[in-house]
């Protein structure tokens, strides 16, 4: 691998941003995450997985779908060298754009077979998420230009507020869309793709309003991905961050077959799907809500772990619910679940942002990016082999209290209790016990009583 396969922005980025421009900035970022969060529920992976279901989609195809999202982070290797001159905000534009564009190919499925079909929306998919990834990369550098330290864990909360509430907006409109009987299949698919092409559109815009001008830069020699990925893991702290951000994504893979178990084993309708979605979000809004008063203030260490553990714990329900579970209880399930994936998500969010360089923050975010997409590419295969060996024990041993994706939720609760076990690595200035977290809790709701 060539080490110029990597790029960097100016070492002054960001430098003579005064704090009105900051806080400018910071306020279109939070509505390109609103607008984002609109877009990205219409055009992406539930509606692209529901709609590979209506066509008979596999399990390993449905692990590809899944895992699509960061095996797209290959394409860093080679945009660099397309890229380096440019302004970063540019590039962030336009990547945002054409990822909304590139779903208009979507429309084509209806005049093709189901094989055909299902290999159109893998391929539109994984443009889609090629353009994704770019811009992401871009993004994470501007998270970083426009927050302190401090401020860092605010602003990725906010952003996931605004996303979560947007959300729920996009599934509230999905439920009702496919709600109606003559929409529910395939034609109410893709009118939530038209719709998300106008809101993705929406989101990009924001981005032209951000007063930020930073030149992307070809990597010297010596800062090439592999050399960042030695030097990021040779430092503790950076390479904790790391671990659990790639931890993260595959609990957010693995997580990603409760959809089709609720729609292949548990027969939910589609518009149930994006009801079982809608209490997720909430859930997360919850999450957010409830930890961002204080994250920056007491550290990460002890919610994470206590996280991941829940989530290790709602990993083996899910393996051993019965698929003719009164759907109350797979919601009630579904919002504990996400919930606690939402609160993991955030924490690990803080620690990674604030794990950046000061001078290479997209040579970081890059490396990050890549080696995200090999883990996707590997953990989206063993997931959807997972599903074909829960598929086939469930047929050799039918009165067993196992379902089709009984294997791969075991799965998930191995990478969370990996996970769970690695935070106790996490070393920060500011650390609360049990105890301490409680008494502030219990002072918190007295305030509240008052």
């Amino acid at each position: 691998m060539q080490n110029n396969s990597s790029i960097k922005i100016s070492e002054h980025a960001g430098a003579g941003m005064t704090a009105p421009e900051q806080k400018t900035g910071t306020k279109y970022l939070l509505w390109h995450s609103f607008f984002n969060g609109l877009g990205f529920n219409f055009i992406g992976d539930t509606t692209v997985v529901l709609l590979a279901l209506y066509y008979g989609a596999s399990n390993t195809t449905l692990g590809y779908l899944s895992s699509a999202l960061n095996v797209s982070g290959l394409v860093l290797l080679f945009v660099p060298l397309l890229f380096a001159g440019m302004n970063l905000m540019t590039v962030y534009f336009w990547s945002w754009i054409m990822r909304g564009l590139i779903c208009c190919f979507y429309g084509l499925v209806i005049f093709l077979r189901p094989d055909s079909a299902i290999g159109l929306i893998c391929i539109v998919y994984m443009l889609f998420c090629i353009f994704r990834t770019i811009g992401v990369a871009m993004l994470q550098p501007v998270q970083r230009i426009l927050s302190t330290e401090e401020s860092a864990g605010i602003i990725v909360a906010d952003m996931a507020i605004r996303a979560s509430w947007s959300s729920i907006i996009a599934r509230i409109i999905s439920a009702l869309i496919l709600g109606i009987k003559f929409l529910s299949g395939l034609p109410g698919l893709l009118i939530l793709q038209a719709l998300g092409i106008i809101a993705n559109t929406a989101a990009a815009w924001q981005i032209k309003k951000i007063p930020l001008t930073v030149k992307i830069e070809p990597r010297n020699e010596s800062s090439g991905i592999i050399a960042m990925l030695r030097a990021s893991m040779a430092d503790r702290e950076r390479a904790i961050a790391l671990l659990l951000n790639w931890g993260a994504l595959c609990l957010g893979i693995l997580a990603g077959f409760t959809i089709p178990f609720l729609r292949k084993s548990a027969h939910f309708s589609i518009s149930m799907i994006f009801s079982f979605t809608i209490v997720g979000t909430l859930a997360g809004i919850a999450a957010n809500a409830a930890v961002r008063p204080f994250v920056d203030k007491i550290g990460s260490k002890l919610i994470l772990t206590a996280g991941h553990f829940l989530i290790a714990a709602c990993s083996l329900a899910w393996c051993f619910v019965s698929p003719f579970t009164n759907w109350t209880w797979l919601m009630g399930l579904g919002l504990v679940t996400s919930f606690c994936m939402a609160l993991v998500g955030l924490l690990v969010g803080r620690i990674f942002i604030n794990s950046f360089p000061d001078n290479e923050r997209l040579a970081y975010s890059s490396m990050a990016s890549f080696v995200s997409a090999l883990i996707a590419l590997i953990m989206g295969i063993i997931g959807g082999k997972l599903a074909d060996g829960g598929a086939l024990l469930c047929r050799h041993f039918p009165t067993a209290p196992l379902h089709e994706y009984s294997i791969t939720f075991v799965g998930l609760c191995v990478v969370a209790i990996i996970n769970g076990i690695l935070c106790f690595g996490i070393q920060e200035s500011r650390t609360l016990t049990f105890k301490e977290l409680a008494g502030i809790l219990r002072k918190s709701y007295l305030e509240r009583g008052e």
